[in-house]
């Protein structure tokens, strides 16, 4: 029973087919038919513009040497022809709307076809499946979430440890200096070494070279904030300190 129900859908899907093919199959000759009907009424059209131009020029030209009579008749012509060239175009357009409904209209009846398609599929599990042994267990991912935290405890720990050997180094040191009061231990002296250092890198720092805001490339030395200023010495307008290098846009010509 179920062999005969799946050899019936077959049946009707070929027979779909066969039918839509030969649907579509025409498309193509239909719309080479419209376009080129459609290059002709242009090409007609693009004619009459032309004799209605050549006309009209011809009437401008010669309008005051004319009789009443014969302008009258001229201006009839010129609109006979612009009527027949308003008439090409609205053939034209007719054409080309009635050849986009025909494409609108296949792409209807397939999406149509897509959704009742979908529709008789089997929704459910079978639809939506994994290839074996690609999705993963709950074992596995229990076991992987384990070794995690197994692995940020053991971090965590290791932290700790080096936290408390740090502290633990540091009150020796200090202890070891405060009971000697002479010369300090290896420890100590290496710490001063390396403040002194940091200190002289800050003290660097400060004192690097710098480019003003305007982009002109020319440097400027950062003073330390604790220099002695001279009293006397002329004042920014805006931040009211001293000038420590060339002063960049100010219109007060007092200020250096």
């Amino acid at each position: 029973m179920k062999s005969t129900h799946t050899i019936t859908k077959q049946f009707d899907n070929l027979v779909y087919l066969d039918d839509y093919i030969d649907t579509i199959e025409a498309v193509p000759l239909d719309l080479q038919r419209n376009f080129t009907l459609m290059r002709e009424l242009d090409g007609y059209a693009q004619e009459l513009m032309s004799t209605v131009s050549k006309n009209a020029i011809e009437l401008i030209d010669n309008i005051k040497d004319m009789e009443p009579n014969t302008r009258l008749d001229r201006l009839k012509d010129l609109t006979k022809i612009l009527t027949e060239t308003l008439k090409r175009g609205e053939e034209k357009v007719a054409l080309a709307k009635s050849t986009f409904d025909a494409v609108d209209r296949h792409c209807n009846r397939l999406d149509a076809d897509l959704v009742k398609f979908e529709e008789d599929q089997i929704v459910g599990d079978s639809r939506i499946t994994t290839l074996p042994g690609l999705q993963p267990s709950a074992r596995s991912l229990k076991e992987g979430v384990d070794v995690r935290d197994r692995a940020t405890k053991r971090l965590l720990d290791r932290e700790r440890k080096e936290l408390k050997g740090e502290k633990k180094k540091r009150k020796t040191a200090k202890d070891t200096n405060t009971g000697s009061g002479s010369t300090p231990p290896p420890l100590a002296r290496a710490q001063t070494l390396e403040k002194s250092k940091s200190s002289k890198s800050i003290e660097k720092e400060k004192m690097k070279y710098t480019y003003n805001k305007n982009g002109n490339g020319k440097p400027k030395t950062v003073v330390p904030v604790d220099l002695p200023i001279d009293p006397n010495e002329p004042l920014y307008c805006y931040c009211q300190q001293v000038s420590y290098g060339e002063m960049v846009a100010c219109d007060n010509t007092d200020v250096l």
